[in-house]
Formats: structure tokens, C-alpha cells, sequence
């Protein structure tokens, strides 16, 4: 007899059907330690250069400055020990090319809430930093597939 295994609770958003935002927690418990929030996009340059390089640093460097400074003004979360990773490979970025990029950030509640008022909290999070985010591939002249 197998065991019945149990997801946490997973919140979905999109965006045209190419961004996809999830906030999620580490456990099945209704009251998480941890929340994270994991998003992920399909872009393509479009103006055609010899490297895309300092282009993609500089786009990492604009949003991570950005994320930084909302998630130390967060008053639920413990904004001094969180994660953030924002991936994207400069080298694999290429004209008229798929190309990914995602970011993940890892958040510890100061409160004993359930997930949906993390969830509701965070929506909010999630479309400025989507919003800023897409901003950025308009400067730097990527299209969101």
C-alpha cells in the first residue's frame, strides 16, 4: 500500500501566459516557516549584438538593487536573513533565441500565519517586483515570450 503524499499549498499567477509567478511554503503545515516565492520567464533580445553580456549584468545588477530594497522595508518577514537568486545565463542569450531567466527568494515569517494571508501579502510583492521586471526588459530591449 503506497503512502498519500501531501503538497504544500501552491498560488499560481501569470502574466500573458509567458510569466509565471508561484508562492508556495516549505511544508504542508497551513502555518509555513519558510515561504518562498519562484518565478520564471522566456525573453528574447531584440536588437541584434555581438554580446549580450554586459546588457544581462546590468539587468541583474537594476534588479537586484530593486528586490534588496523592498525586501529589507518588509515588516512581516525577517528582512535581514532571506535568499534571493536571480538566474540568467549571460553567455546563452542570443538574437532571436528562448532564452530563461528566474528568480527565487526565500522568506521567514515573523508571525504564526496561514498561507493565505502570505499569500495575500506577497501578491502584491510579486506583481512590483513582475512589474519592475518587465520594465527592465523594455530598457534593455528584451521581449517577454
Amino acid at each position: 500500500m503506497s503512502r498519500v503524499r501531501l503538497k504544500p499549498k501552491v498560488y499560481v499567477s501569470k502574466i500573458n501566459n509567458s510569466f509565471v509567478t508561484k508562492i508556495s511554503s516549505n511544508s504542508i503545515e497551513d502555518i509555513p516557516d519558510i515561504v518562498f516565492i519562484r518565478a520564471k520567464a522566456r525573453i528574447t533580445p531584440q536588437n541584434k549584438l555581438k554580446t549580450y553580456e554586459p546588457i544581462i549584468r546590468e539587468l541583474k545588477d537594476d534588479l537586484d538593487l530593486f528586490i534588496n530594497n523592498i525586501l529589507m522595508n518588509l515588516k512581516s518577514y525577517d528582512n535581514k536573513n532571506y535568499l534571493f537568486s536571480l538566474e540568467m545565463s549571460e553567455k546563452s542569450v542570443q538574437y532571436k533565441k528562448n532564452s530563461h531567466i528566474h528568480y527565487d527568494i526565500f522568506l521567514k515569517p515573523l508571525n504564526n500565519e496561514n498561507m493565505s494571508v502570505h499569500h495575500e501579502r506577497l501578491k502584491t510583492l510579486v506583481d512590483k517586483i513582475n512589474t519592475k521586471l518587465l520594465e527592465l526588459f523594455e530598457r534593455y530591449s528584451f521581449i517577454c515570450l
